[in-house]
């Protein structure tokens, strides 16, 4: 069975073994360092940004990590794709 549960901060180093790995690293290319993990992911986890970081569990063992937020609530980040998109808002 496949269930969700929110990231904690206990996750961090499983989170960290996930982006040692090399099929990982060719996509993410994040820095493995405790700090870096606990800069990126922290403020979601905290809920001091409105990012949702949800760990995917096959049976209960944590199998991927999933990452949701609303473009809106990145009003910077919306302008630098808005050049390139259709159907987002002109700064």
């Amino acid at each position: 069975m496949i269930t969700w549960r929110g990231l904690t901060v206990d996750d961090f180093p499983l989170l960290i073994s996930w982006l040692e790995q090399p099929h990982v690293a060719r996509w993410w290319n994040h820095e493995t360092s405790p700090e870096a993990v606990e800069r990126d992911f922290g403020p979601a986890v905290r809920r001091e940004e409105p990012a949702e970081v949800l760990l995917a569990l096959l049976d209960g063992v944590p199998v991927g990590l999933l990452q949701s937020c609303r473009l809106t609530d990145y009003p910077e980040y919306v302008a630098e794709l808005a050049p390139w998109s259709t159907c987002l808002p002109r700064p």
